[in-house]
């Protein structure tokens, strides 16, 4: 009896050993699919945790988390403009544009929807990440515009305007200056405020550019750059003095804030895009004589830019005061 029931354990373990090992049944892609979608639902609906362990607003990184699924579909519209398909040069300037908004949305998206409870020092490292993204941000999401449109002086020099600040605002942030290694005293309002006026006065490089940037640019795109300026800076003014806060469960200040970056990346988009469309669509031997026909008025040119506009309101300001005054 004994021999007869370790043979039938024998057998059922070997019928175990040999269900175990078979092959699995085939996969259902719809069914998987839906699991997928459930699991994203799932993400998306529940609030994360700071690392602290306290519970942050329904919606904070959301928006950031959206705008890192739709990369292939803002990214691939700048990609495959006219100017990007044809040239390397081009294509570099986009592919410059989208791995900068690409960046900080992905890492701001990592930073409020993971706690890393278990290791504070992950924590602040990301943290650090985050705020270094804003500044290769702001330096690189309208790269096309100062690479291919700007003359060669302006263009070295926004250039190095811009990639020394990125170096000096990473520097103070992994140092300390801008990110006391104490994290306590990085949710300092002065530390708050101090960071908000870094990233303004950065944003506001672009200004020493602006006649270079008006003589260049159409119309549409000079509205695109000062639709950037303006959502940067009610942006900074929202975290800075972080209000208003709505909601503070679900929608609160921070989210705010969001939203202004995801409409300054919107017009980063804009602006991108209509550069690249126009450049490829000149008629030039190279990338760079069609850019110099697309830009600034010069002879050849097919467009009319905010500066040949300005110019010309400018010379109808005598004829209207005589009218008013007749």
């Amino acid at each position: 009896m004994a021999s007869q029931r370790r043979s039938q354990c024998a057998d059922s373990a070997n019928k175990s050993d040999t269900a175990s090992s078979a092959p699995p049944g085939p996969c259902n892609p719809i069914e998987m699919l839906r699991s997928y979608g459930r699991s994203v639902f799932r993400f998306l609906a529940a609030h994360s945790k700071d690392p602290w362990g306290g519970v942050r607003p329904l919606l904070r990184g959301k928006l950031h988390l959206l705008m890192v699924i739709l990369t292939p579909l803002w990214s691939g519209s700048l990609l495959t403009t006219p100017a990007a398909t044809v040239h390397t040069e081009a294509y570099f300037a986009a592919s410059v544009a989208c791995l900068s908004i690409l960046y900080n949305a992905s890492v701001s998206a990592l930073f409020h929807n993971v706690a890393f409870r278990w290791s504070p020092r992950a924590n602040r490292t990301v943290n650090k990440l985050d705020y270094l993204g804003i500044f290769i941000a702001i330096a690189g999401s309208a790269f096309p515009l100062n690479f291919l449109l700007f003359s060669p002086f302006n263009r070295v020099a926004s250039m190095v305007v811009h990639t020394s600040f990125v170096t000096l605002g990473g520097v103070a942030i992994f140092s300390g200056i801008l990110f006391p290694e104490t994290v306590c005293m990085a949710t300092y309002e002065s530390f708050r405020r101090w960071r908000s006026r870094v990233f303004v006065l950065m944003g506001a490089t672009w200004g020493l550019f602006l006649p270079e940037i008006a003589r260049v640019t159409t119309v549409y795109e000079l509205g695109c750059v000062l639709g950037i300026a303006a959502f940067h800076l009610l942006g900074a003014v929202v975290y800075s003095r972080r209000r208003p806060n709505p909601y503070p469960s679900v929608f609160g200040y921070h989210e705010i804030f969001h939203c202004f970056v995801v409409g300054g990346w919107t017009c980063s988009l804009l602006l991108d895009h209509s550069i690249l469309t126009r450049v490829g669509q000149q008629e030039g031997p190279d990338l760079w004589e069609k850019a110099s026909l697309s830009a600034g008025g010069r002879s050849g040119a097919s467009y009319r830019t905010a500066w040949s506009v300005l110019e010309e309101l400018v010379g109808l300001l005598p004829f209207s005061a005589a009218a008013a005054l007749q």
